[in-house]
């Protein structure tokens, strides 16, 4: 049978808006504030992408399928939580199946973290059950493409991910490629409550924002912001992680001034302190670029983050 959109809806996660557009349905991650926000900036290129939106349920269904619009660009597909199948729609084939035993599963359709996602139709066995998932947490991601997973060669390698699948929870991933502190992202009506916020800017923020006095200010009115509009709920914030080019100092200033900024912006507003550069070595191999890290490397930093957001949410 094919799901209805309230089916859909009811199965989807990671989305502050899902709605129904001729026929095709359509999913943001950032509510109309924040994607003005952004695109301000001049670095929302990333915004419209679908990061860490996914339909995940559990089913005795023994077929699973999907249509998407062709344009976009990658899905994957997990069944209890192992990745079993990595595609890329063409107009040819704009959609996927996967069969399973008939006994209950757990289903997870990552929509493409790096492209918008937009589908067609989903469609389990008549009478097949349909269960969301059950969460035991609620973890909310704020950064740039390293916590939109950039470079991963599959979404549900990223670190955001990885994290998100440890403690079994529902989470929103707020990482848009080159974006920075963005105080006005930060909004009043955002459609999820979490019990732990993440925080990782900097790294473009080093090149990009013109001088260190407007980053501090950007990074004390986007602290103030989660603080008034999440009362209550603890923040992690992660420094800059090692990259091939830190002893480069930029325009305003050096790698190190940078971090000290951060540091001192989240200790003035009682965030917890995860260092960067003691997330993953410092080996270039590591890294596909001078920044961004590989498959291997976005496993090490989830590693290393876990025993931190432990301190928080006990898994």
């Amino acid at each position: 049978m094919y799901l209805s959109f309230e089916q859909i809806k009811s199965i989807t996660v990671g989305s502050a808006n899902i709605y129904c557009e001729n026929g095709l349905i359509k999913f943001a991650k950032a509510t109309k504030e924040q994607i003005d926000a952004w695109v301000a900036t001049g670095y929302g290129k990333s915004v419209p992408a679908t990061t860490g939106i996914r339909l995940d349920f559990h089913s005795n269904t023994k077929s699973f399928s999907f249509r998407a619009l062709s344009e976009n660009y990658r899905y994957e597909i997990l069944v209890d939580g192992t990745s079993i199948l990595f595609t890329k729609p063409t107009c040819e084939v704009d959609g996927a199946s996967i069969f399973l035993d008939g006994n209950e599963h757990r289903i997870t359709l990552l929509l493409p973290f790096h492209s918008e996602g937009i589908l067609k139709s989903v469609e389990i066995d008549d009478g097949a059950t349909l269960i969301p998932h059950k969460y035991d947490c609620k973890i909310m991601f704020w950064g740039d493409s390293l916590t939109q997973g950039w470079h991963s060669t599959q979404d549900s390698l990223g670190y955001a991910f990885r994290v998100s699948e440890h403690f079994n929870a529902e989470s929103v991933i707020l990482g848009n490629g080159g974006s920075i502190f963005t105080p006005n992202a930060v909004v009043s009506d955002y459609p999820f409550s979490p019990d732990l916020i993440v925080v990782a800017y900097g790294t473009n923020d080093w090149g990009r924002t013109p001088s260190f006095e407007q980053l501090k200010d950007n990074c004390k009115r986007f602290l103030d912001n989660i603080n008034k509009y999440f009362k209550g709920v603890p923040v992690i914030g992660i420094t800059p992680t090692w990259r091939k080019d830190l002893d480069k100092p930029r325009p305003n200033g050096t790698f190190e001034e940078l971090v000290k900024i951060l540091n001192d912006e989240y200790t003035a507003h009682g965030v917890y302190v995860v260092d960067g550069l003691t997330l993953f070595p410092h080996e270039p191999a590591l890294l596909t670029d001078p920044v961004h890290p590989n498959d291997k490397c976005f496993g090490i930093y989830a590693e290393n983050l876990i025993p931190h957001i432990e301190k928080f949410i006990k898994k």
